[in-house]
């Protein structure tokens, strides 16, 4: 709209303009007030008005202004595009690489409870000590927290894209 509105004040213009008013004459103020309340005199003009602009250099200087906020505009609604494209590539990316480690964090886990498991029967049978249980269980909870870290991790990721794309 407004580059149309610029280009459109390059163009001569033609307008039709008209006045409408009262007069009072009279030897007084009050007197020429009191006349021209009750329309004594009335008075009125129409008329048609041209102008054309001279060397056209405001015209054409807006013109190029509004040019310029135009494309400005388009770049900016670019890279809104471009910022959106990456931060979605971003996100997916990120998804899988922790479903990936969840899924990594899940097996070291489980291998870890078996262990806990084979553990437990060795020092039923005498095999190893309460200490070696001990470590053993610190194993174990430090693959707990790893996985928890992952689902975590991968929720964010998640929450990340959702963001992204405004869902």
């Amino acid at each position: 709209i407004r580059l149309r509105f610029a280009r459109n004040q390059a163009w001569p213009n033609l307008d039709l303009v008209g006045t409408y008013g009262y007069n009072g004459l009279g030897d007084s103020w009050a007197n020429s007030r009191d006349l021209a309340w009750h329309s004594q005199a009335p008075q009125w003009s129409v008329g048609v008005q041209f102008s054309m602009p001279l060397g056209r250099v405001q015209p054409r200087a807006q013109l190029d202004a509004v040019k310029g906020f135009k494309e400005q505009s388009i770049l900016r609604i670019k890279q809104s595009e471009l910022t959106v494209t990456v931060d979605v590539d971003t996100a997916l990316s990120r998804i899988e690489l922790s479903r990936q480690s969840s899924a990594t964090a899940r097996q070291t886990r489980e291998l870890n409870e078996e262990a806990m498991r084979i553990a437990y029967r060795r020092m039923e049978e005498g095999q190893i000590s309460s200490f070696d249980l001990i470590e053993q269980q610190r194993k174990l909870y430090e693959a707990r927290s790893r996985e928890l870290s992952a689902r975590a991790a991968q929720s964010k990721a998640i929450i990340t894209l959702m963001a992204a794309t405004g869902t």
